[in-house]
């Protein structure tokens, strides 16, 4: 009998009451469960705007007769904790109301839930926190995707103060945020949501650990701007698009459109061209390029403005091509180690490109070869060997515009060189680079070969060799840029009149001037020491200021030929963001560092 009436007691405090007389307690709304983990989850609902009491019962489905828990709050969220991992749970939420001195409980708002699987969060943390695109009032903040995520909340602010946060739901794993002020260090951090699988319910992850970028100066930039922008060889529905390259560019954002389009597409790129396909006829065309450069010792990426729109136009597709593809293209005089490529004259044509590679080296680019008479003659290649090759018209542009017109590539025809005799001329061994200066460098080999040596140098992200003749087989070279990679060739000469001359192959190697300038430490305190790297003696002048332009330390000083360290005292200059300028007759370099007491 007494449990009976306990079972009745149970079920009347579940229900709702109200009174004869008595005027409706409002039921909460919108009762949803988020943060759950494996012992807690959270209650959140829709009230009054006034302060209101509510009560919140939940109840364990197993074992039948797990107890019913009760917990009181004056707020529209409640925290229910220790509970059971792997369990599904009953939640009720229902205001408590007074009416003439009776307290009545509005109808309950019901949730079910189930909490998580021991202490495992199937929710993972986000890693790998990026900010990239940087600029004086902007930046693009990245992380690696979370299976299964739903959303990501995106907390930031200006690292060290004591403003709250800011939080950005956003649905990719990237958030875009302007307005920010320049030359300032923000820290931001990332929580995965993801949806749980109990009727759409909500479950985060911690936060990520703290990641910290600084916003350039508003006076400074850099990264520098794309110039000489190009569209070449333009048929109907293709265009390549090139530009002049930027010293310590990593790639380029290159965005192009129809100009009666609203919408446009992006392509990031590693070399200072692009090669569009897809196009449609006798349609006006735009682009704009923006380079992507990174900042020394640090994942960031920093990215210039975007250059001036270039406008191109394609080809007319309801007229015959303008420029004819080669025909009765063939392989003759085959050599050992050379060919004869021959077409018939196209009308119109003013050059030819001839592109060709060797079969055995599928992922090598094809080498390009322009001539202005309908045969090439290639030289150098390997004996007994398949080539590919492919020939296409170059015929004049537009009057008045910078625009070349190319035909497609003919066919692809292959021939095969005789097997011949290993090369008379032997290619030089081991190549070295000695490096004395961010702007010097040495490059040497060994050979036996006494007539000389044709020697070619770029750096690595150029298109634009610089070609010399040497007679030794060590020698320096200059006016090299600072911390750049760079690749260099080096090839035998042994004859120049033997059928055309006797050249052993190109061999190559890879060297990296240092940068010319280096601080530290940063953040500095009562000394900052620069590391300077000098192609002279001279006088160079180092400007302190800050980022609205101030200058508070300037000083001449005397460096010689080679490394230089410099130190400049700081200790009356106050905590900030600064950048020292160091001018010379080499250029000028401009670094930001941080001063801290």
């Amino acid at each position: 009998m007494k449990t009976k009436i306990y079972s009745l007691i149970i079920s009347f405090a579940f229900s709702c009451m109200y009174l004869s007389g008595q005027v409706l307690c409002p039921a909460p709304t919108t009762l949803t469960v988020a943060n759950i983990t494996a012992a807690s989850a959270t209650l959140s609902w829709s009230g009054t705007s006034t302060v209101s009491s509510y009560k919140i019962s939940y109840q364990a489905s197993t074992p039948a007769n797990a107890p019913i828990l009760f917990v009181n709050t004056n707020t529209s969220t409640a925290t229910l904790a220790n509970l059971t991992a792997n369990t599904t749970y009953m939640a009720k939420v229902q205001k408590v109301c007074e009416s003439n001195g009776v307290v009545v409980y509005s109808n309950p708002a019901v949730a079910t839930f189930t909490t998580l699987a021991g202490t495992t969060n199937p929710c993972a943390v986000p890693i790998e926190l990026l900010a990239k695109e940087i600029t004086a009032t902007s930046a693009k903040l990245f992380w690696n995707a979370v299976s299964g995520a739903s959303s990501y909340n995106v907390m930031y602010k200006v690292a060290n103060s004591s403003v709250a946060y800011t939080t950005v739901n956003t649905t990719v794993n990237y958030l875009i945020r302007t307005n920010l002020s320049p030359a300032t260090l923000y820290e931001f951090k990332v929580q995965t949501v993801c949806g749980g699988s109990n009727a759409g319910l909500v479950i985060t992850s911690a936060y990520s650990s703290v990641k910290t970028f600084s916003t350039l100066s508003g006076t400074t930039h850099p990264c520098a701007v794309p110039v000489d922008l190009l569209a070449k060889e333009i048929t109907a529905n293709s265009a390549r698009l090139t530009w002049n390259p930027v010293s310590g560019a990593k790639s380029y954002n290159v965005v192009y459109k129809s100009t009666k389009s609203t919408t446009s597409t992006t392509v990031n790129t590693l070399t200072n061209y692009l090669n569009l396909s897809g196009l449609n006829p006798a349609t006006n065309y735009e682009f704009k390029v923006q380079t992507v450069c990174g900042e020394s010792g640090t994942n960031t990426l920093i990215t210039s403005a975007f250059s001036a729109i270039k406008p191109f136009v394609t080809l007319g597709g309801s007229h015959p091509e303008p420029c004819a593809v080669p025909t009765e293209i063939s392989a003759k005089a085959i050599t050992s180690n050379s060919a004869k490529i021959m077409w018939n004259p196209v009308s119109g044509a003013i050059a030819y490109k001839v592109i060709f590679k060797a079969t055995i080296t599928p992922d090598k680019h094809f080498t390009s070869v322009n001539t202005s008479t309908n045969y090439v003659i290639l030289n150098n290649l390997t004996p007994g060997t398949i080539y590919q090759y492919q020939v296409q018209t170059v015929c004049a542009g537009a009057s008045g515009t910078n625009k070349e017109i190319t035909s497609a590539l003919s066919a692809l025809k292959t021939f095969t060189t005789l097997g011949g005799t290993p090369n008379p001329c032997p290619a030089p061994t081991n190549l070295s680079s000695t490096i004395h200066s961010f702007s010097h460098v040495t490059l040497g080999w060994n050979s036996s070969n006494k007539m000389g040596f044709n020697v070619k140098y770029k750096p690595l992200n150029s298109l634009n060799w610089t070609t010399t003749f040497w007679t030794v087989n060590s020698k320096t070279i200059g006016n090299l840029l600072p911390n750049t990679n760079y690749e260099w060739k080096v090839q035998s000469v042994c004859s120049t009149t033997t059928n055309n001359g006797l050249f052993s192959e190109w061999v190559g190697s890879k060297f990296k001037t240092p940068p010319q300038l280096i601080l530290g430490p940063n953040p500095s305190g009562s000394n900052l020491k620069l590391y300077y790297q000098s192609g002279s003696s001279q006088q160079i002048s180092c400007t302190i200021h800050d980022y609205y332009g101030k200058v508070v330390i300037l000083q001449n000083k005397d460096v010689v030929e080679g490394s230089n360290e410099i130190e400049i005292a700081t200790d009356a200059v106050e905590n900030g963001i600064y950048f020292v300028q160091v001018k010379g007759s080499e250029g000028t370099q401009l670094m930001k560092f941080l001063i801290q007491h």
